[in-house]
């Protein structure tokens, strides 16, 4: 029998405290009727998810996405995700060769680009790919990702989405040496955002990035360098640039404080003034259930 592995998050309520709570129902009841009424969504969904799986043959093992853990994919054949980007992205980072299902548990209030159905809207769609992965003629789309390596050493979390290097604090300036093909840059600004094509609509197209494809004219793999809020005013093609799959980015630190945050805020690393960052397409892509 086959193993799944269902992973959901907290609501945003679950994560505010008692006092803060009763605080917002007090000055700002709209707030915390809208908070609390997406909380309720959320698990509304994830019980009639869990209730909609009990029709296939297979054992499910349910993972709240902060008590994750590498042990927790050991046996499992499939990971199926109920939340939205953040919880697909968190659970992706442990992932190699098990493939994995996003569902959008409120559609209306988070953001789901990889996820592959909303629910309950997406039920036939979600039984299609469900059996046919059972049935071993699985419906997979792979999408590349990020190797990172810190002072010489892989960090274990491949990046599916994109990278900030940043001041810890955001009113600092950032200050960083740029090398690319080599050639050295030196940069004070707000930042730097590496992504994939798959992150390239989110912040880094925010940024002032423009959403770009996996490949190039050449079909090379790249993935995209945004300067952020540069102090001095730099030519077009260096705000903007791409690497491709035969070359490596390094990064190393003048900043006191430095940060890298990986898909989002909750996996991140010191980046101190010396510390050498190096950013290359990794060498297995993440399989996504659903194309």
């Amino acid at each position: 029998m086959q193993t799944w592995a269902f992973i959901y998050k907290n609501s945003t309520w679950d994560l505010i405290p008692p006092s803060r709570k009763k605080k917002l129902k007090k000055d700002f009841p709209k707030m915390a009727e809208d908070l609390y009424n997406v909380h309720k969504k959320h698990y509304a969904a994830v019980k009639h998810l869990l209730q909609f799986l009990k029709q296939f043959p297979v054992h499910i093992k349910q993972i709240k996405r902060h008590e994750l853990h590498t042990k927790d994919f050991k046996n499992t054949h499939l990971v199926i995700t109920a939340g939205g980007d953040g919880t697909f992205l968190y659970a992706s980072h442990f992932l190699e060769e098990i493939p994995i299902l996003g569902i959008n548990s409120e559609p209306n209030s988070s953001v789901g680009h990889f996820c592959t159905v909303a629910f309950p809207e997406g039920k036939e769609k979600l039984a299609f790919l469900l059996s046919k992965f059972l049935e071993k003629k699985p419906v997979l789309k792979p999408l590349y990702r990020l190797q990172i390596h810190l002072n010489g050493k892989a960090i274990a979390y491949p990046v599916l989405n994109d990278i900030l290097v940043a001041e810890e604090n955001p009113a600092a300036t950032s200050r960083f040496l740029l090398k690319l093909n080599n050639k050295e840059y030196n940069y004070k600004c707000s930042g730097v955002w590496i992504a994939t094509a798959w992150g390239s609509s989110a912040a880094f197209s925010s940024a002032g990035g423009k959403k770009f494809s996996e490949t190039n004219q050449k079909g090379e793999k790249q993935f995209g360098v945004l300067i952020r809020e540069p102090y001095e005013k730099i030519p077009k093609q260096e705000k903007m640039r791409f690497v491709v799959e035969t070359q490596n980015l390094e990064i190393i630190s003048k900043m006191i404080k430095g940060r890298i945050y990986l898909d989002g805020m909750h996996r991140q690393l010191p980046f101190v003034i010396g510390d050498t960052l190096s950013i290359s397409i990794y060498k297995k892509p993440l399989w996504r259930l659903g194309k």
